[in-house]
């Protein structure tokens, strides 16, 4: 006989499973992604628990638990220096990520029994110890997380979406939203729906279409390789390639394994990865019959960027720069080259990247390789936007920084003559 307790749950259940019978899974699944707007509601402490698999615990008592908001609501300095560090972002921009993601579905945990307030703010490393005893097995499992960042938010929020489409499933998932925060910038391919690309490996052979100019349909038929590299058996993806061989999307044969129904990717390296069967970069190993590079096929034009970006001081950009390059460098010691999506741009010598820089919607983003300490100190002092220096020296000595204005453009112009001009 079942108690109120239980029959509340089956209620919930039947409530949630009439909503969602009404729509396809993959806008269930895209819907499942988007923020909560009560995580301390009853019924988003159900949805936890039953994501988690639970064996057992069906009179689980949901006054005693609450949900807890693993990168906390309010960011203590501790936490924003480490997801500067994990994420290369600068803190205006790791405060934006926090704000888009902090009520996923990815972030929360339930906590049962006593939990002083004052964790809530403490990094993970300190929560780790208190998940690591947790009875609920899903925030049990936290503990075995090295670190927790923006990535981690938005993998296990996928992983979750993917487990909700099979908890209350009515067709195969096919995956088509991605939450923007792995690249913040995002990537857009301007080529046709209708062109066959081609990635093709030992023991693989696929082919896909572009889908809304962001994901890779991948077809029905398509081979992809049995056998993974050592180093994909921890690679973010081996969770969705497991994922598709429990759901039957991949099918073994022989060896490899075949793909029993188009499927859709958030990314051309995420099918990439499944389909090669090791960490790929899908803007090189997806290509056109001709060959072509993704990347190559879906450079965004300058008429393209101006029509974008929303301040004049961008829009003169697009053209200033090469133009300073090539008056400059007419001699061709450094030249610019164009990225995978074209808003994406280096400046380049003889020896490889000088500059980097991306047209974002309001300013350049802009990253500085083997910076001096006189050049940091120039960007500190002179650029319109000091706060947005992030010194990334253990990486190449790699400097990063927005452009906002003209006088900010004259600050790199400065600094690069200084470099290659022998002052």
């Amino acid at each position: 006989e079942l108690s109120i307790v239980d029959m509340l749950w089956y209620a919930v259940e039947d409530e949630y499973l009439a909503v969602a019978s009404s729509i396809s899974d993959s806008i269930f699944q895209a819907a499942f992604q988007n923020e909560f707007a009560q995580p301390s509601a009853t019924r988003t402490k159900y949805i936890i628990w039953k994501l988690g698999n639970p064996a057992g615990e069906i009179s689980l008592n949901f006054d005693e638990v609450h949900t807890e908001h693993i990168m906390p609501q309010t960011l203590s300095r501790e936490w924003v220096s480490d997801l500067e560090n994990s994420s290369g972002l600068e803190e205006s921009e790791v405060k934006k990520n926090h704000d888009v993601l902090m009520n996923k579905i990815g972030n929360f945990a339930l906590i049962k029994g006593e939990w002083n307030i004052s964790m809530s703010n403490k990094v993970f490393s300190e929560k780790k110890n208190y998940y690591i005893n947790s009875e609920i097995n899903l925030t049990k499992e936290l503990s075995n997380k090295p670190s927790w960042n923006f990535d981690e938010i938005v993998d296990r929020t996928e992983e979750l979406a993917n487990n909700a489409v099979e908890i209350w499933k009515f067709t195969k998932p096919i995956p088509t939203v991605s939450l923007n925060s792995r690249e913040s910038i995002g990537k857009i391919y301007s080529i046709n729906e209708d062109i066959d690309i081609y990635c093709k490996g030992p023991g693989a052979s696929a082919v896909a279409n572009v889908i809304n100019k962001s994901s890779i349909r991948v077809h029905k038929g398509s081979i992809a390789r049995k056998e993974t590299s050592n180093s994909f058996e921890t690679h973010n993806y081996i969770k969705l390639r497991n994922q598709l061989i429990n759901d039957g999307i991949l099918i073994e044969n022989g060896e490899s394994f075949v793909f029993a129904s188009d499927y859709d990717f958030q990314s051309p390296s995420a099918a990439a990865c499944i389909v090669l069967g090791r960490a790929s970069n899908g803007q090189s190993d997806w290509r056109d019959i001709n060959g072509d590079q993704l990347g190559n096929l879906s450079i965004e034009t300058d008429e393209e960027i101006i029509a974008r970006v929303k301040n004049d001081f961008e829009k003169q950009a697009v053209k200033l720069i090469p133009e300073w390059i090539d008056k400059e460098y007419s001699d061709g010691k450094l030249y610019i080259k164009n990225g995978n999506s074209g808003s994406n741009r280096s400046i380049k010598d003889e020896k490889g990247l000088v500059l980097y820089y991306y047209f974002a919607e309001n300013w350049i983003y802009g990253e500085l390789q083997m910076t001096t300490q006189k050049e940091l100190n120039l960007l500190k002092e002179k650029l319109s936007k000091p706060e947005s220096v992030l010194d990334r020296s253990d990486k190449r000595n790699q400097v990063r920084f927005h452009l906002i204005n003209e006088n900010d453009l004259v600050v790199i112009q400065e600094i690069i003559n200084n470099r290659y001009k022998g002052q």
